[in-house]
């Protein structure tokens, strides 16, 4: 598993997409800074990771193309098989994958968030402090979530061979699902509430109050962890019985 786990990364690493795209998202943050310092629109590191908390939903559809890469992309591109005929066992793939796209996903975070946080800090200093820590260790909170919301693109990009039909799934999982389920509880049985209050992008939202409780924490973590490893395993199920063409 882990020669595969380093030929993938050295893969991905060494394409230019993921750098592109990085680099487009460093320079947006960067650039937001810049303008900041034209029309005194100061955002010091406290408000920048306070404005990150804000659009951790967005977040979710940000990572969508590195998932792809990793994964949805060898069904384009019909490489798969030849992974598969090679010896490497199906579980050891999914796994791998799965490892694979949170490393580059946290790559992409640290690079991006980083170029904005630190710009903010150069050119408007530190800002509220309270506002900082509290941002800060909301980032943190919301790690398992987006794990787990990594888990479920992962299961989506194997179970779908089409990355065009893979793309409009996860959009929808993700942007229509708590709607629907909302819907639901108030027509069908408030019991619809409690599959509400445990997706990922409903909790993200309730990162964004002002106060972090210890539930709101506990929670985040523990249904980031349930979300991660059911969806490794039902990707493990389904691409082991998968036919790869």
């Amino acid at each position: 598993m882990l020669n595969y786990i380093k030929s993938e990364l050295y893969r991905n690493f060494h394409r230019k997409y993921f750098w592109v795209y990085t680099g487009i998202f460093s320079l947006l943050g960067l650039l937001m800074n810049l303008i900041g310092t034209s029309n005194n629109s100061k955002v010091p590191l406290g408000d920048a990771l306070s404005m990150c908390v804000y659009i951790f939903v967005f977040t979710i559809f940000v990572l969508l193309p590195i998932i792809d890469m990793v994964t949805a992309e060898e069904h384009k591109n019909g490489t798969m098989k030849n992974t598969i005929s090679s010896g490497i066992s199906r579980s050891t793939v999914v796994i791998s994958k799965f490892i694979v796209t949170i490393i580059l996903c946290f790559a992409f975070g640290i690079i991006g968030l980083g170029v904005f946080s630190l710009s903010s800090f150069l050119l408007f200093g530190v800002g509220n402090e309270a506002l900082l820590c509290s941002s800060a260790l909301k980032i943190l909170v919301s790690l398992p979530l987006f794990i787990g919301a990594v888990s479920i693109g992962t299961f989506i990009a194997l179970a779908i061979n089409n990355n065009t039909i893979f793309s409009f799934v996860y959009f929808g999982v993700f942007l229509i699902t708590s709607y629907i389920i909302k819907m639901l509880s108030m027509l069908v049985s408030r019991n619809f509430e409690k599959i509400y209050n445990i997706l990922i992008t409903v909790q993200l939202n309730s990162l964004r109050g002002d106060q972090l409780t210890s539930n709101i924490t506990s929670k985040a973590i523990i249904s980031g962890i349930i979300y991660t490893l059911v969806f490794l395993v039902l990707s493990i199920i389904v691409f082991n019985k998968k036919e790869i063409k």
